[in-house]
């Protein structure tokens, strides 16, 4: 049992696959949590994570800071192209968008998710 943010390889050792979904979203810092992530990957890392359809209209990476709304489990709200420019940042070179699906939380509430394949 380890924070994501104190996993190494010297800990864990590496792995062909790993799976990360719905997490990064409820996380203070995506982009050490990523870099982490990518020191333990040999292959293919799989996202599933929530991302701002609103924002992704921009033609630019951005994120809305969602932290202190009350009862959030939301730190940070990025848009698509925030994710791509996250996972590149912490050392992926291939990203490739697979799908995006609605996650039914609880009734009358939807999420959107995207389904990225990064590699480095």
């Amino acid at each position: 049992v380890s924070s994501v943010y104190n996993a190494t390889p010297e800990e864990l050792g590496t792995f062909d696959l790993v799976f990360c979904g719905s997490v990064l979203i409820h996380l203070r810092d995506q982009v050490l949590a990523l870099e982490r992530i990518a020191a333990l990957c040999d292959d293919l890392f799989i996202s599933v994570e929530a991302y701002s359809r609103a924002l992704s209209l921009l033609p630019f990476a951005a994120a809305r800071y969602r932290a202190l709304r009350k009862r959030s489990v939301v730190f940070w709200e990025p848009n698509l192209g925030a994710w791509r420019e996250m996972m590149i940042s912490a050392g992926f070179r291939s990203i490739d968008q697979r799908e995006r699906f609605e996650m039914r939380a609880r009734d009358g509430w939807k999420v959107p998710h995207v389904v990225q394949h990064a590699r480095k």
